[in-house]
């Protein structure tokens, strides 16, 4: 099944999802050809494996924290960095 995405015009909302965070899903918010964004839901204690995307990113932590391992450095982010 395809994820939802956000047509012209549509407000998305991003806002914390505080107690609904435990069984919220990523989100495809919009996918265009050079640009994308995605509202990734990672759960605590939860890792990605390593990966890169062509391009830059932006990311925003909406709520809790967390942790960016960089190929020099690592990350935190916390709510509303």
């Amino acid at each position: 099944m395809a994820m939802h995405r956000a047509s012209p015009e549509e407000v998305f909302d991003l806002a914390p999802l505080g107690p609904k965070l435990k069984d919220a899903r990523t989100t495809a918010v919009v996918k265009l050809e050079a640009f994308e964004v995605v509202r990734l839901i990672v759960h605590a204690g939860t890792d990605i494996k390593a990966h890169q995307v062509d391009g830059p990113i932006t990311l925003h932590c909406l709520e809790g924290r967390a942790l960016l391992g960089l190929p020099e450095t690592s990350l935190e982010l916390s709510a509303g960095q």
